[in-house]
């Protein structure tokens, strides 16, 4: 059995008043036994203000709080957390990687081990194509709970990202996000969204996906919350509200729920990773 937590937070745009809020969530997840907590993207220093506009002071100021994985003091923290209390940690950051203004949106993952990888966010939005570099890469780690896959908020969009992930056998794929809406009510467009895309990535591949968002006003955005735990069948089996930072926590076995899945043991749908066509899929040039 494994036990899982995804948080929603409200942070701020200090590092050091962030760490203790992971602190908080890291003890109460801990408390109620999990074995993995996820937690939102670059929830670490802060995210940009606007998703539209770029400020060129609040670039240098994100740039400027970047820190190197796994060698930075924040990494070694979250190390420290992991071993202490034998969890599983993701969490995500700005990292640099010590060339002179190249700054990636990361997500990391340690455990009781150590430090065990990282994902530098592929696809970029709006904004932060000015202040961030793109990775190039999607990587799925060995450990005791299982085989996990990371991507970061705007990757998922794009289905190519998550199936790789799947086809390298991830069983969990955390997904580290900062996702803004209008208005925290369901039937918001931004909220509505999120749900489709979320639900869809974890069903067509038949995996968990551990989602991590923030919440409430935050400087010139407002986020939608509803940080979750949705299983092989696309169904969301722990969720938080829209308005209060909180945990989502799952408990079960992720191997055999995952095999059910895609055995057809639980809908109509059998193995989408099997019966899937290469052959007769467009290909790009």
């Amino acid at each position: 059995m494994v036990k899982i937590a995804s948080a929603a937070m409200h942070g701020t745009r200090n590092t050091e008043e962030n760490l203790k809020i992971y602190q908080g969530f890291i003890e109460e997840a801990a408390a109620q036994g999990a074995d993995l907590l996820v937690l939102p993207e670059l929830s670490l220093q802060g995210f940009p203000a606007s998703m539209l506009a770029c400020d060129p002071g609040e670039s240098y100021e994100l740039t400027r709080t970047a820190e190197q994985v796994p060698d930075g003091p924040s990494t070694q923290f979250m190390i420290e957390q992991a071993a202490k209390h034998r969890m599983y940690l993701v969490w995500g950051m700005y990292e640099t990687a010590g060339e002179p203004g190249v700054i990636y949106n990361a997500a990391v993952l340690v455990g009781p081990e150590g430090f065990i990888g990282r994902h530098r966010k592929v696809h970029l939005p709006g904004v932060e194509r000015l202040s961030s570099t793109p990775g190039g890469e999607f990587r799925t780690y060995d450990t005791k709970i299982g085989k996990i896959g990371l991507c970061i908020c705007y990757d998922k969009v794009f289905p190519e990202s998550t199936r790789t992930l799947a086809l390298q056998g991830a069983q969990i794929v955390c997904a580290p996000t900062a996702w803004p809406c209008v208005e925290p009510v369901p039937e918001d467009p931004q909220a509505y969204c999120l749900n489709i895309v979320d639900q869809a990535r974890a069903l067509e591949n038949q995996f968990f996906l551990v989602a991590s968002n923030h919440v409430g006003p935050y400087e010139g955005e407002l986020c939608c919350g509803q940080s979750r735990i949705i299983d092989p069948n696309g169904i969301i089996v722990a969720t938080t509200d829209m308005e209060h930072p909180g945990l989502a926590v799952w408990e079960g076995d992720v191997y055999e729920t995952i095999s059910a899945a895609r055995c057809g043991a639980t809908s109509l749908i059998d193995n989408l990773l099997r019966d899937r066509r290469p052959d007769s899929y467009f290909k790009e040039n």
